[in-house]
């Protein structure tokens, strides 16, 4: 593992500048999950600018730097990325950030009978996301951003001012949050929650936002469907009735509006709470095959893989 730049000292080889060729054919970048190489933000940045310039839709499946420095370096380039790079014609965005216990073990916590990933998001990443994507139609960040930093400045404390621009074409939404673990207190659940809400009363045509996070034996997700006129949130995880979403989450998501089809507050939303067996969940990936927009999250062939990884197959039925 490791990061992968481009030479700056290869534009000396030239009297011209070193450039990227334009090639406006590319609509689709796919970076999965097997290519353990992390890009360097800079470098990425340089091909969106200079190559992909009719991009519309980006898949990056990186994975968490084993080198702490070099990971904080890509983090502080990625923000510059997400703020400035992100071209116009983008509509579709998936960015996940992979990890493991065996690369990663200084960010597993080993509870009595669960696993927690400890690993905070970087919250300028998730601030610099919430403002490069007004122009999206799909968006879904796992790991590599966390929805508190999301929906940072529509928190309850906050208010929303009138000047706010709009996510007007965004449909679905997907964002992993840490909070969303059995050990966290209901309070700051809840809290970010009344500011997801908020946040959708800004995405007129939002569909479906789902925010969720998932390990070994823990798994959770909050989901909010507003398809035909009909609005519903619901709370599928892993810890029973411990927890109860707040009669304020409620009300904020009741009140979400849906401008051009219902006024404020004409429909309503239903609750459905669900609980999930502990012993199903053993990774980030159980959790993915039970999201609404599954493949905007991960690539299939990446879904695959974990599968495969989840349920090994026994050594006496491996060929020799």
């Amino acid at each position: 593992m490791g990061t992968l730049t481009v030479d700056n000292n290869l534009s000396k080889l030239s009297i011209y500048p070193y450039t990227f060729p334009k090639v406006e054919i590319i609509q689709e970048l796919l970076i999965r999950r097997q290519f353990y190489r992390k890009i360097a933000a800079k470098t990425l940045d340089k091909l969106l600018r200079e190559s992909f310039a009719c991009l519309r839709s980006l898949r990056y499946e990186s994975w968490h730097d084993v080198d702490p420095q070099q990971q904080l370096c890509f983090e502080k380039d990625y923000t510059r990325l997400l703020l400035h790079g992100i071209p116009s014609t983008l509509r579709d965005l998936s960015i996940l950030e992979d990890f493991n216990k065996l690369l990663h073990p200084e960010h597993f916590k080993q509870l009595t009978y669960l696993e927690q990933y400890t690993k905070r998001a970087n919250p300028a990443l998730g601030k610099a996301l919430s403002k490069s994507s007004r122009l999206l139609t799909n968006l879904s960040a796992a790991f590599l951003v966390d929805a508190v930093d999301f929906f940072a400045s529509f928190g309850p404390t906050n208010n929303p001012n009138a000047n706010v621009i709009p996510w007007e074409n965004l449909q679905r939404l997907a964002l992993t949050s840490r909070l969303l673990h059995p050990k966290t207190a209901g309070r700051n659940i809840n809290g970010m929650l009344i500011a997801a809400g908020r946040v959708a009363a800004f995405m007129p045509k939002l569909m479906v936002m789902e925010i969720w996070n998932g390990g070994r034996r823990h798994a959770c997700v909050f989901l909010y469907t507003n398809i035909n006129g009909k609005a519903r949130i619901s709370w599928e995880c892993t810890w029973g009735r411990g927890f109860q979403l707040d009669s304020d989450v409620i009300n904020c998501w009741e009140n979400v509006p849906k401008q051009g089809q219902h006024s404020h507050g004409n429909f309503t939303a239903t609750v459905k709470l669900k609980a999930w067996r502990q012993r199903d969940m053993k990774t980030y990936a159980s959790i993915i095959r039970r999201l609404k927009p599954r493949c905007g999250i991960q690539h299939s062939l990446s879904q695959f893989q974990l599968l495969i990884d989840e349920h090994p197959y026994p050594k006496s039925d491996i060929p020799t």
